[in-house]
């Protein structure tokens, strides 16, 4: 059989073939598409199905966030058909790039989230000026009877000159009112229905100071008298990464680094930021939510507790590594607290931040103290204790007040200036803090937080009035001119309250525009407890060195022991300020109310000697020696007990039938009957060997005998046992 000529085939009959195998494709081609397009979703629904569950998401975001209906949502987004990615690659091709800025001109930047958070309960001795309200309402200073002596070195040029500067400072003070004196609260913090905290107020005159009010030529050549401003705090810190900021601003700015920034903006400080947005939610001890989250504001009580304290607490250098400057209003300097210890850093990129900083380059500045007497008082700035004497006056020993680093963590005055400074040089993460001093015991409490960041595209607002024009340069180099007429990055319209409080200049217009950011909120993990301030304990009778009871006791009597943490006592005329846990036993009788006016050690605070002392009651009948300790009912203020029920102890009885006494000894149970109805049983055989009750008496035995020690002294070379002269 002859081979085909496949060739001459080829050459007679190819065109036909080749027609006949592209219409072969183009048939498969076409069935193709027809079985893809029966398989593809209905473009009416699917478009339905889209704009329903956007609708459903906007509703969810302007409502309460419930856990049910973000799965819900996640659950109709499953079921819209999903569409394929396409990755289109558009970099570096600017004319085929769909979303690419106009002449990749500058865009606003994004403000990124706090990285960590911690926050940490604190009761507080803080020690402050006497400031209190006189009979008539008006705000007057305490200050110590008699001139100061020579010896006392007494600078009366500066003492003076904090004399004049001290009116204006105290212009708006508002004294502390209320049972116990609490600082004045913002409106928009959660109110809790529980007593408020602040500072004493004194219901009569001491002998050994004398108020008067706050005017230069009264004050001039007296020394201030001092006291304790008890305070409940939760310290709240968080870290925020700077390094990662900057690069965000440079990427909006299109620039080439970091450090282009800097060069960019001489003689402005980029980043600037305004502060931060706190929420908070109140839980109740069973953690069911009591307060949902609410913009609270922490600066307005802290600025009241700042012009009463005595100075901020000595911080240690490297803290300077991690702070920006007091403009950008992200740390409040702590006060200066007498007997506590501040928690340390729990976050790791703090620490990091340091040891790279400190790694890197030498320490910062020397620290400079501002005059907390100045009129135009930033509670941002470290305050400076008084130095009208340095006898008579609080000494601190190896105070050192906190460093202020301007112009990003450098001096302008000592190191090299914002558009010298190295991007190496800027810590990777800087420290936020803040003080929530408005809580309640017996409550948890939850955090969260964001930063507020100024603008760095941002032109201005026009002020026709100061002849104020925006910097319209800034918006010739905008992607969307009207990006450079935001200010604030950072909240968005639900912070709408809180940022007409701090930025009351801005107008409606200027409110729309500045509430569009996307930040996110970091949020606690955990909540903070603030525990309970008042236990009862059932004690066993106390017995003497001869085994006997030392405190006789009647059938239906027991012995209860009392800890309290107390802000103020009431002891005579006085509210003394105590801040501190005291512990007391109570004889509690069957059928009567609890408590009782009688004789209770408890250090108080002397304005005289600036520190804790032991008083001396009188002695008792037919005896010599005095007693130490003061007259007051320990259970008040706080609830009011009715003892229902008592049984066991020690007790000797001597029945009828026998002529010896026998001595029972039984564990003590009291039962006691709330003014709420709700009734507590006290077991002394229980309460013993509960590990709170051993670690706060143990406590306050040792503060006893280091005040009587006069060991806590805050003034050199006072002396042992100087009596108080308003106690005799």
């Amino acid at each position: 059989m002859a081979k085909p000529n496949v060739k001459a085939l080829m050459m007679e009959k190819g065109e036909k073939y080749l027609f006949i195998g592209a219409g072969a494709l183009m048939l498969l081609f076409a069935l193709m598409g027809i079985v893809e397009l029966g398989a593809a979703p209905d473009p009416e629904a699917f478009e339905k199905d889209v704009l329903n569950t956007a609708q459903k998401v906007t509703t969810t975001i302007n409502g309460s966030v419930d856990p049910n209906a973000i799965k819900k949502l996640d659950e109709d987004f499953t079921r819209i058909p999903q569409i394929a990615a396409v990755k289109l690659n558009w970099a570096g091709n600017l004319f085929f790039d769909p979303i690419a800025p106009p002449e990749r001109g500058r865009i606003n930047p994004g403000v990124l989230a706090v990285t960590e958070l911690q926050a940490d309960y604190l009761p507080a001795k803080v020690l402050s000026y006497d400031l209190i309200e006189d009979v008539n309402g008006n705000l007057v200073i305490g200050t110590l009877v008699g001139p100061a002596k020579k010896e006392d070195k007494f600078d009366n040029e500066r003492a003076n000159q904090e004399a004049k500067n001290l009116a204006p400072r105290l212009t708006g003070f508002q004294p502390g009112r209320g049972p116990m004196g609490q600082l004045p609260q913002p409106k928009l913090n959660a109110k809790i229905d529980a007593p408020p905290l602040g500072a004493p107020i004194e219901s009569g005159q001491r002998q050994s100071v004398e108020y008067v009010t706050p005017d230069a030529e009264k004050l001039a050549g007296r020394r201030y008298a001092f006291t304790i401003l008890p305070q409940r705090m939760v310290v709240i810190q968080g870290s925020f990464p700077l390094k990662a900021q900057m690069e965000e601003i440079q990427k909006a700015l299109r620039l080439d680094s970091p450090a282009d920034v800097f060069d960019v903006y001489k003689g402005e400080e980029v980043p600037l930021f305004q502060g931060v947005l706190i929420q908070r939610q109140v839980l109740n001890p069973d953690g069911r939510v009591e307060t949902p989250w609410t913009d609270i504001d922490v600066v307005t009580p802290y600025r009241e507790l700042a012009r009463r304290m005595y100075s901020s607490r000595q911080e240690d250098v490297s803290i300077n590594y991690i702070l920006k400057s007091p403009k950008n209003e992200l740390t409040v300097p702590l006060p200066h607290i007498i007997g506590e210890k501040y928690p340390n850093f729990r976050m790791a990129s703090i620490k990091d931040s340091i040891s790279r900083q400190q790694a890197l380059r030498k320490p910062p500045p020397p620290p400079k103290a501002s005059n907390q007497f100045a009129g135009d008082f930033n509670p941002f700035e470290p305050i400076g204790p008084s130095a009208g004497s340095a006898i008579g006056q609080p000494k601190l020993e190896g105070e050192q007040l906190p460093g202020i680093v301007k112009n990003n963590l450098i001096d302008k005055e000592e190191g090299p200036t914002a558009s010298q400074q190295k991007i190496d040089e800027i810590p990777d993460h800087i420290l936020i803090r803040f003080i929530d001093n408005d809580i309640q015991p017996g409550r948890l409490y939850q955090y969260r937080m964001k930063v507020l960041m100024q603008n760095p595209n941002w032109i201005g607002f026009e002020d026709k009035k100061k002849k104020v024009a925006p910097n319209e340069y800034k918006r010739k180099e905008m992607s969307r001119p009207a990006d450079a007429e935001v200010m604030l990055l950072g909240a968005d319209a639900r912070n709408e309250t809180v940022i007409k409080q701090r930025f009351p200049f801005m107008t409606a217009d200027d409110m729309r525009k500045n509430l569009v950011s996307d930040t996110p909120w970091t949020e606690m993990k955990d909540s903070v407890s603030v525990p309970r301030e008042e236990y009862l304990f059932a004690e066993d009778s106390p017995v003497d060195a001869k085994g006997k009871p030392a405190i006789p006791l009647k059938i239906g009597q027991g012995i209860l022991q009392i800890q309290k943490w107390l802000p103020v006592a009431t002891i005579d005329k006085f509210k003394e300020p105590v801040a501190d846990w005291i512990v007391a036993d109570i004889v509690a009788t069957r059928g009567m109310y609890l408590g009782g006016r009688q004789l209770v050690t408890l250090p108080t605070w002397s304005s005289q000697f600036n520190r804790y002392i032991l008083r001396d009651a009188p002695p008792d009948k037919g005896k010599s020696t005095a007693r130490h300790g003061v007259f007051m009912d320990p259970t008040k203020p706080g609830p009011t007990w009715i003892v229902a029920d008592v049984e066991g102890g020690t007790r000797e009885n001597k029945p009828a039938t026998r002529s010896s006494t026998i001595t029972e000894d039984t564990a003590a149970e009291i039962l006691l009957l709330g003014e709420d109805g709700r009734l507590q049983v006290r077991s002394s055989y229980a309460d013993r060997a509960d590990a709170g009750r051993v670690e706060r008496e143990t406590a306050w035995k040792t503060w006893i005998e280091k005040t009587e020690k006069d060991t806590d002294s805050l003034l050199p070379n006072t002396g042992p046992k100087k009596k108080d002269p308003d106690f005799k």
